[in-house]
């Protein structure tokens, strides 16, 4: 009977994480199934941020479509305060959005204690920031656009010296 009632618990939790997480190449209309309306949106960068269960859930779409999305666990006393996503957060996250993709781990370079993976296709990219308690997923057209935003802006800082 323990048994029964301990893998109905765990069946559960599965289920439930499945629901709560929004995955990489998901439409717009997915998520908003998922989650209901956004609570905020970034038009400037084009960002919606939704809220479910403990997760803070921020979406990039691009043509419809999420190409990076981070997860962040609110302070339930203060939502200003992020708190740790576990090991096995991380990893149910990971599989969910990689969808049947096999995630490797990334050296970090330097002193920093930032988790990082890609999958073995190269087509997704994570990063766990530790100090700020978030998971970054995104897909490999993403972070090549935010490279060359990020060139953009500062060739721009250059201009004139």
């Amino acid at each position: 009977m323990k048994v029964k009632i301990l893998l109905l618990i765990i069946l559960s939790t599965i289920i439930f994480q499945q629901q709560l997480l929004s995955r990489i190449d998901e439409t717009r209309e997915q998520c908003v199934r998922r989650y209901g309306g956004s609570v905020n949106y970034d038009e400037e960068n084009n960002l919606f941020q939704y809220e479910k269960g403990e997760f803070f859930i921020v979406i990039h779409y691009f043509k419809n479509k999420v190409d990076a999305i981070t997860y962040m666990k609110l302070d339930k006393e203060d939502q200003s305060i992020t708190l740790p996503i576990t090991d096995n957060e991380v990893d149910n996250i990971l599989k969910l959005n990689g969808k049947k993709r096999i995630w490797k781990s990334m050296e970090t370079k330097g002193v920093s204690k930032n988790k990082l993976w890609k999958t073995e296709e190269g087509d997704y990219f994570a990063a766990y920031k530790i100090s700020e308690n978030y998971l970054i997923i995104s897909t490999k057209e993403y972070a090549a656009r935010q490279k060359m935003k990020k060139k953009e802006q500062e060739d721009q800082k250059m201009e004139g010296l």
